[in-house]
């Protein structure tokens, strides 16, 4: 697992079903699948974060993207080592800090846009 996917380490559902969601009922089963987690993934679509506040959102949002790309590139060498329990608690802690997501977007912002 990279660091950037620790916000995930409680694991990310995938709602079972390509259908578009149109509709409350369908909302609610995507909902359902969430949980208490922060992001989904909807088959045939990508995925879906949530959180309290656009700045974690647009986090999250990247996080999840990027993580899923060192995921996929570590898993074709070998076998993935991830974090323990421990450090992504920790870790996660460590980005609750004051503003902590208006920096990383800040600093994201400066590196893809010219």
């Amino acid at each position: 697992m990279a660091n950037c996917g620790v916000h995930f380490h409680r694991g990310t559902p995938i709602y079972d079903s390509p259908v578009l969601i149109r509709n409350d009922q369908l909302g609610d089963r995507v909902a359902e699948t969430l949980g208490n987690r922060n992001a989904v993934l909807l088959r045939g679509h990508g995925g879906t974060v949530v959180a309290g506040d656009l700045d974690r959102l647009l986090r999250l949002g990247i996080d999840l993207v990027r993580t899923a790309r060192i995921q996929i590139m570590a898993s074709s060498l070998g076998p993935v080592k991830t974090h323990t329990q421990d450090e992504c608690e920790q870790m996660v802690k460590n980005e609750t800090r004051l503003k902590a997501n208006r920096r990383f977007l800040d600093y994201y912002i400066s590196e893809v846009v010219d």
